[in-house]
């Protein structure tokens, strides 16, 4: 770990320009990454934002082990289920998930369905025509599609299950994203949790969102006072030890009726390596209810 006071000479700066003053090896894409992926501290807080401005006196911690060749490369994209219509993948944290992202993977034309923040794994649908784009589309709009995450929280809840129904809006909006919160005038958002397994300081959770509310898991667990391990936009207290590279939250199964065969699908994402290699080392000595 490198740690670095800003200067008056440096204040104001960005931390992304910031980091490559003191990192001259590092690329602009090294940067984003180990930003991406909380290899760096601001006044003792996981930052991701390179565009912040920083100021005099501020305490900056980069991670070495974010740095140069150990700065973890992004997984490969795997298709879990295809058909004439339809082909689901297994998204890997850090890619984003739009067409322009996603579609170099691939050789045929394909169409966005849903989305997923870029840090989060998972089931992704991609149509392979219009008439399927629109037709998923519909079943999303309806709530007649279900989701099924998985998360590592800070914090150890209090109770083993319940449901979120605090409606969220837009809090604001900077250079490369937005913030949300829950607010009594916001959009509904409803979304039910089961705990799989308690430890040290940290909770394994099965969430099922109802509606599909931009960052809504995020802001919902944030809100209870359990934010996601890795997510360093809504943690506001890091209640764990534990660091991720990554933020801990993954999509794993989505159930439809096909719109075109009207049979029942089930696809299953398997967990990243990242996240198997956490469930074992944060709860080993505890019983993990079965998902």
């Amino acid at each position: 770990m490198s740690d670095f006071i800003v200067t008056k000479k440096d204040q104001n700066i960005s931390l992304r320009n910031f980091i490559k003053l003191k990192f001259s090896d590092l690329s602009t894409r090294d940067i984003e990454r180990l930003l991406a992926q909380n290899g760096c501290e601001v006044n003792n807080s996981q930052q991701r934002f390179g565009s912040t401005k920083l100021l005099e006196g501020d305490s900056i911690k980069v991670f070495s082990s974010f740095l140069g060749k150990t700065l973890s490369k992004v997984e490969p994209i795997t298709t879990i289920y295809q058909d004439d219509h339809l082909i689901v993948i297994n998204k890997p944290s850090g890619i984003a998930s739009s067409i322009k992202d996603l579609q170099p993977h691939f050789n045929e034309t394909l169409y966005l369905v849903h989305r997923l923040d870029k840090m989060t794994s998972g089931v992704l649908i991609l149509a392979k025509t219009k008439e399927a784009q629109a037709a998923i589309e519909k079943l999303f709009f309806s709530r007649s599609i279900e989701k099924t995450y998985l998360a590592i929280t800070h914090g150890r809840t209090s109770t083993s299950a319940g449901e979120i129904e605090d409606p969220i809006k837009l809090k604001k909006r900077f250079e490369g994203g937005v913030i949300y919160q829950t607010a009594k005038y916001g959009k509904k958002a409803s979304t039910s949790w089961k705990r799989l397994a308690l430890g040290k300081a940290e909770s394994f959770l099965q969430l099922k969102p109802k509606t599909g509310r931009t960052h809504q898991i995020r802001v919902h667990l944030s809100s209870l006072g359990y934010p996601i391990i890795g997510d360093a936009v809504y943690t506001k207290e890091s209640i764990s030890n534990h660091k991720s590279p990554r933020m801990l939250l993954h999509a794993y199964k989505i159930e439809f009726t096909h719109p075109f065969t009207s049979k029942m699908i089930a696809i299953i994402a398997p967990l990243p390596i990242i996240l198997n290699k956490t469930i074992s080392k944060l709860f080993k000595r505890h019983k993990i209810c079965a998902f």
